[in-house]
């Protein structure tokens, strides 16, 4: 991607037709598009959210412009700028023994009940990472961020998850730990995507500046 900072002044800009993966959009969005505005004016946003495979028919048929995603299968008719490395982690239960280790290895959970997050390729992704170890007893599967970690925080299960809120709670008020992987394991990559060979448009370049301003990328 080849962009120049966005005009200082306020100018009306085209819509902003911009996809993410519905897991980490609530973390990521908000105050980028508020920093957006602050800057530039109003914003019409066109949002979609969805998993992996959507966005990028979304990307491909021109529907969107750009999408947050991972660095997964995204062909070569997609340009990527790297936004962020995501480290698996392991979420518990408060009371789940696990919560008391400093770091929780893949051998011990490998024949405990998993809540899979059950949504592409974050399912495939930690379903790979028992390779060699064993095939994970997957309880339970949701597509849903928020449902997996209520049903962790009640003691169904534990999961793997990339994504990080800030909160420690369910929604219902349960209180979750999360653990960092014992074992080495490579790290998930969110990019922001878009068509190769595309022209980007005045409101997705001055989206696109901001990103790099705000998470310090190297377009390089």
């Amino acid at each position: 991607m080849t962009i120049s900072p966005p005009r200082k002044q306020r100018a009306e800009l085209d819509t902003l037709r911009i996809g993410t993966l519905h897991t980490f959009g609530p973390y990521l969005l908000p105050s980028i598009i508020r920093k957006l505005e602050d800057e530039v004016g109003p914003v019409d946003l066109d949002l979609h959210e969805g998993d992996q495979r959507e966005l990028l028919e979304l990307l491909r048929a021109g529907t969107i412009d750009l999408a947050f995603v991972y660095d997964f299968d995204l062909g070569s008719d997609v340009t990527a700028l790297v936004v962020s490395e995501l480290p698996t982690y392991v979420l518990l239960a408060e009371n789940d023994p696990l919560a008391d280790s400093s770091a929780v290895a893949l051998a011990d959970l490998v024949e405990r009940p998993m809540v899979l997050l059950d949504a592409s390729p974050s399912r495939d992704y930690f379903l790979s990472l028992f390779h060699g170890i064993g095939e994970p007893h997957v309880a339970y599967r949701t597509s849903t961020f928020e449902m997996v970690r209520g049903m962790v925080a009640h003691g169904l299960g534990y999961s793997l998850l990339a994504t990080k809120p800030a909160s420690s709670m369910s929604y219902d008020g349960k209180a979750l730990v999360t653990r960092p992987l014992a074992d080495s394991v490579e790290s998930s990559r969110l990019v922001l995507s878009q068509r190769r060979n595309v022209e980007l448009t005045k409101s997705t370049e001055a989206f696109v500046w901001h990103c790099v301003q705000i998470f310090g990328l190297d377009m390089d």
